[in-house]
């Protein structure tokens, strides 16, 4: 498996488009041709760092990591998101209550927060640059929904691994390659969360930052609308879902470590496979060698995969259920709209013919899962949501009424 630089599959009308998640040697110093395929002379070197350290792969731990972390993530976010939409609330009912629009009380409460933060700036002499850079800030940021918000949140998240692979010291390099790529072969779980936000080459950060600043705010204010089916409310009858950021950034999140996790899972399965056919076939120390876990990953090239295109595929198909009538255009051919559904329907083939056909240039495996995560997010996502809510008390205020539809 070959790293590639990443084709776009598609881009909606003002931006391109890609999904890709990458398989990637392990040469701690690559050669990349211009077409971004890893140089034929260099893949036998690259190959073998990927083998240094090998231990059994397993299934149940990864699994569990996927399952924990996912429900911890939601839970997280509810517990987060019940402290900002108290505070909100609270600052509504004492001052901003002539505000009728939730918009317009989000800005008035975090205005009002920016203006404290100036006052002790100022009285703890801090330089005028910091505080009119973070006035700025706050202006422009204030002025951002939540999908927004989250989207760059998620984009910076993932821009600073990016610039730890531009480092050029072996010992970040090494850094990188043991714990922001994922191997089946190396026994870290905590991987299939990190090589989500990690992208090597510049290529394949640029094309997936742009497919999912394209398809991310969409998808994210379809799961903020959702949220209002389900509405928590105060003794005011006030609804509490003031903020969703953080039920976006786990919902990211999330669905990148279960684009992950499938993969490994169907490679382990088939590495364990090949295994016992080598034993029923050899024995003594031939057997002994050929069933080797190294000599096995060697044979299949269970090479680190890296890259956010699971999660990226989620937020792509979760537009395309949410907004049907919108128009994507192929990268080749930038002057034909199409509807989203016959872009995603394709995407989904072809990704499909890779996976019965065999070819290892992507991981289809996690854009499939990920269009999957995209697509019950679309029809369970937000009653997911309020059930972790309800079992965190989420944003309702002691004394406050029961929760209403």
């Amino acid at each position: 498996m070959r790293a590639t630089t990443c084709l776009a599959n598609s881009f909606t009308r003002a931006s391109h488009v890609s999904t890709n998640r990458h398989y990637a040697s392990g040469d701690k110093r690559p050669a990349y041709s211009v077409a971004g395929m890893l140089a034929t002379e260099e893949e036998a070197a690259a190959e073998g760092e990927a083998y240094d350290e090998v231990r059994k792969p397993r299934l149940a731990r990864p699994v569990a990591f996927a399952v924990f972390f996912s429900i911890g993530s939601y839970f997280g976010a509810a517990y987060l998101t019940q402290r900002l939409d108290a505070a909100t609330n609270e600052a509504y009912k004492r001052r901003f209550s002539f505000l009728s629009n939730d918009k317009a009380v989000k800005e008035a409460v975090e205005a009002d927060a920016c203006r404290k933060t100036l006052e002790q700036l100022r009285r703890r002499n801090a330089p005028t640059t910091v505080r009119v850079a973070y006035q700025r800030f706050q202006e422009w940021w204030i002025r951002k929904r939540d999908e927004e918000r989250a989207t760059l949140v998620l984009i910076g998240m993932n821009a600073v691994p990016f610039l730890a692979w531009r480092v050029p010291l072996p010992a970040v390099q090494g850094f990188m390659y043991r714990h922001f790529m994922h191997s089946p072969l190396s026994g870290r779980s905590y991987t299939l969360l990190t090589s989500v936000f990690s992208h090597k080459s510049f290529a394949h950060f640029a094309f997936n930052m742009i497919a999912f600043y394209s398809f991310g705010p969409p998808a994210f204010h379809y799961l903020s609308d959702q949220r209002y089916m389900y509405p928590w409310k105060t003794e005011d009858n006030r609804l509490m879902n003031w903020y969703s950021t953080y039920h976006h950034i786990a919902f990211f999140m999330t669905a990148g470590v279960i684009a992950s996790v499938v993969p490994h899972c169907v490679r382990v399965t088939a590495a364990r496979r090949f295994q016992q056919q080598l034993l029923s076939q050899t024995t003594g120390r031939v057997a002994s060698a050929a069933t080797s876990w190294t000599a096995i990953g060697q044979s299949l090239r269970l090479i680190p995969s890296l890259g956010a295109s699971g999660a990226i595929y989620s937020t792509l198909f979760l537009c395309a259920y949410a907004y049907p009538q919108m128009s994507v255009s192929l990268i080749l051919l930038p002057f034909i709209p199409i509807k989203i559904g016959y872009g995603v329907a394709g995407i989904a083939a072809l990704d499909a013919a890779g996976i019965i056909r065999g070819w290892q240039m992507f991981d289809h495996w996690a854009h499939l899962t990920g269009a999957a995560v995209g697509v019950w997010a679309f029809y369970q996502g937000s009653w997911v949501w309020f059930q972790v809510q309800q079992a965190t008390e989420g944003g309702r205020l002691k004394g406050g009424s029961e929760y209403g539809r």
